[in-house]
């Protein structure tokens, strides 16, 4: 989550109208300096169709005088808008975490080919709180939201800190209270023994698939075989995808022995029935990484019990899934078992004294960048300026908090959210924050705003249980034209015949070796390509 700040200068400005602000950097009779249009590839609330309809974003208008209107779509359709549909835009919303999201080429090549605009030259006069706001940030940010060249074309999403994964996997604790229980591992009411090697999973989920939740399958798998972090592969020391093999080399996860050693367990727990025979159909939305609430426990006239044992989670919903639940505690009670509860568990691995290495790790924001539709100076400067705004103290404000009086009040110091956002009987919290507040913008982000609505166990899940080292993991980086050509001609086609393979070889529905399957993701998808490619954009990444 991103924050955004505003100079000192162009508060004063803003103090005249935003018209001022953009007279200060000089006049242009061609175009108009208060309004711009701006492709964001994000979803809007339920209920609105443009962030024009948003309270938070018709605040921002009044208080900076500038128009803007608001174009959705999805990252899907930016590689096309490229030959020509950009042009519709003065400013548009790309990502680099996503093959296809950003500029073909990259944003130095953009600039190059004149469809985009080298903010360089402007940014100590227009952005000077946006400049500070990555200064007070971590290494990371300080290295993606410039070049290799170390300019600065894209206009960042910035966190005023470095937060831990929020995404990882929990279990049912009060099925882990029954089986430990049961088998002796713990004494009633003993203090429970959480699970850490693969051998302790599949202890537990065999237990479960027994004895408690009617011979289903108890473990959730993500439809491609791997979740977006590589939760269940972690344990093996490999990713799916490019990864930073040892923490050091540039590999491509798939052809590696330890991913054959990770598609063996998945498939012998698919053949003991611990994975949904028809997980791989598990892909409403594609973005479905968890189950929904309505499959943790379902009551009809007897009781039947909830299907997974073991699940990836966004933490700040652990305790929203248990309040579901706690209307059925009376079904417990006369069951005789514990209420349903959560708890928070680190990916399995092969011994227990074996270090993780992979994690959900937060890469570079979005970032937005000026096309080249905007035909002046001036004009770039006017937007900067607007985006200047969202970093400053008071821009910051609006977009993490929302309207004082209205969704936070300052208690001793501090904006603490009111009800409409914590308990809206409406809309979930994080609806609410998307509807009153800002979450998929460019400003700076206040994450530690989340920490007012989740409990002490949510808390830890982030910043103890999940958060081991993330070494392996590679970061976001900036390919040149010849290397993004590399990219986009075989990097997603080697991920969907990757996910296609990985999800046949669990379920027994191959017969390609998985040697077959390494040399063919060479000979045909050329990973061997890629991976040469990203280990040069990595080691500029590391200079800069």
């Amino acid at each position: 989550m991103k924050k955004r700040f505003f100079s000192v200068a162009l508060c004063a400005v803003l103090a005249l109208g935003f018209a001022a602000t953009a007279a200060g950097c000089g006049g242009n009779e061609d175009e108009d300096l208060n309004s711009f249009t701006i492709f964001v590839p994000c979803e809007v609330p339920d209920g609105y169709t443009s962030y024009n309809q948003l309270p938070v974003y018709q605040e921002l208008e009044k208080r900076t005088g500038m128009k803007v209107t608001y174009v959705h779509g999805v990252y899907n359709d930016i590689q096309q808008m490229w030959t020509g549909d950009y042009e519709e835009y003065d400013v548009m919303m790309l990502s680099d975490a996503q093959v296809g999201a950003s500029y073909p080429g990259g944003q130095e090549k953009g600039v190059s080919d004149g469809a985009l605009w080298d903010l360089t030259p402007y940014m100590e006069e227009c952005m000077p709180d946006y400049l500070e706001a990555i200064d007070a940030s971590y290494e990371s940010v300080q290295k993606f939201t410039k070049t290799d060249e170390s300019n600065r074309v894209g206009i960042y999403n910035v966190p005023i800190s470095e937060q831990g994964p929020w995404y990882g996997f929990v279990v049912r604790e009060d099925w882990l209270r029954i089986y430990e229980e049961a088998t002796g591992i713990i004494e009633k009411d003993g203090e429970l023994v959480d699970l850490v090697t693969y051998d302790d999973w599949e202890n537990y989920l065999t237990y479960v698939k027994t004895n408690l939740n009617g011979e289903k399958a108890p473990l959730f798998l993500y439809y491609t075989g791997t979740d977006m972090v590589g939760t269940l592969n972690a344990g093996f020391d490999v990713s799916g995808g490019l990864y930073l093999k040892g923490g050091t080399e540039v590999a491509y996860g798939a052809i590696q022995p330890e991913y054959q050693l990770y598609l063996e367990k998945m498939k012998d727990w698919y053949s003991k029935g611990l994975i949904d025979q028809n997980f791989y159909t598990n892909n409403e939305g594609a973005d479905s990484q968890q189950p929904t609430s309505a499959a943790m426990d379902n009551y009809t006239d007897t009781y039947a019990p909830a299907q997974y044992a073991a699940f990836p989670m966004i933490y700040t919903y652990i305790h929203t899934y248990e309040d579901i639940m706690s209307a059925l505690a009376q079904v417990y009670t006369a069951m005789g078992r514990p209420q349903y509860n959560l708890r928070p568990v680190s990916a399995p691995k092969q011994s227990a004294d074996d270090e993780l290495h992979i994690r959900y790790t937060e890469k570079s924001s979005v970032y937005c960048v000026i096309t080249s539709k905007v035909k002046s100076e001036e004009k770039v400067k006017a937007i900067m300026e607007w985006f200047n705004y969202l970093f400053t103290d008071e821009g910051m404000m609006l977009m993490n908090y929302g309207t004082e009086g209205d969704t936070y009040n300052m208690v001793d110091g501090e904006p603490v959210f009111t009800e409409k956002i914590t308990s809206n009987p409406d809309i979930s919290f994080s609806d609410a924050i998307n509807t009153y507040c800002s979450l998929n913008f460019i400003f700076k982000y206040d994450w530690t705003r989340e920490l007012q609505v989740v409990t002490d166990e949510e808390r830890n899940a982030m910043e103890v249980v999940w958060n081991c080292d993330n070494s392996y993991v590679l970061p976001s980086v900036s390919l040149t034209e010849s290397e993004g050509r590399v990219s986009e001609l075989y990097e997603l086609n080697a991920s969907t015949y990757k996910d296609e393979y990985t999800v046949n070889y669990i379920i027994g529905n191959t017969t390609m070796t998985f040697d077959q399957f390494v040399a063919q993701m060479k000979s045909t998808y050329h990973v061997d390509d890629l991976v040469s490619v990203y280990q040069a954009a990595y080691g500029r990444y590391l200079e800069r």
